[in-house]
């Protein structure tokens, strides 16, 4: 009886949904922005953003930058197995994440019209992209600003993710990579 007790529980605990929010807000007209993350509504991160880094990696960074970038690119190749299966755990339990609100108001502007327009389009078909494999309907206010380089976003959110999602998404992604060491043992005899 008390085996029974307690895996109704243990099925109970698991299958309960972790609900988190995050918030962003920036604004480069007066300099502030803030990224905050909610776990059942208690803030369990915030952090103040540097709006003007974030214009200039957007808009053109100086040629440090692009070496860093550089840098950058030619370690990633070098992962280690334990970042990969971080990875692919991370990429699996964000497809099982179910979106019950999301707010999305952008105004961007590069000072070109055009590239402001470019920039837009691509926006609204990333977030459309986003949506589609989230599984969410919803629209985003995302609208150029033709005549100034600035960035105003206001982004909220609302997910939850049950712990067997994660469980879930660990064991298929410790699977892919045991395959991925077992495909590769294979090809390496023939």
């Amino acid at each position: 009886m008390i085996y029974t007790v307690t895996a109704v529980i243990f099925l109970h605990i698991i299958s309960l949904p972790i609900v988190f929010s995050v918030r962003v807000d920036a604004d480069s007209d007066k300099g502030f922005g803030t990224v905050s993350v909610k776990l059942f509504f208690i803030t369990v991160f915030k952090r103040s953003l540097d709006v003007d880094a974030l214009k200039n990696s957007l808009f053109g960074g100086s040629q440090a930058d692009d070496e860093k970038r550089s840098n950058d690119d030619a370690t990633d190749g070098k992962r280690s197995k334990l970042k990969a299966y971080a990875f692919a755990s991370a990429k699996r339990a964000l497809l099982r994440l179910r979106v019950r609100e999301l707010t999305v108001n952008v105004r961007i502007g590069t000072g070109n019209a055009a590239a402001s327009a470019m920039t837009v389009g691509a926006l609204r078909v990333a977030f459309n992209r986003a949506c589609t494999v989230l599984g969410y309907v919803g629209d985003a206010e995302i609208e150029p600003d033709y005549g100034a380089e600035m960035i105003r976003i206001l982004f909220s959110g609302i997910f939850s993710l049950c712990i067997a999602d994660i469980i879930y998404a660990a064991c298929g992604a410790l699977r892919d990579i045991a395959g991925e060491k077992t495909k590769r043992s294979v090809a390496s005899t023939t």
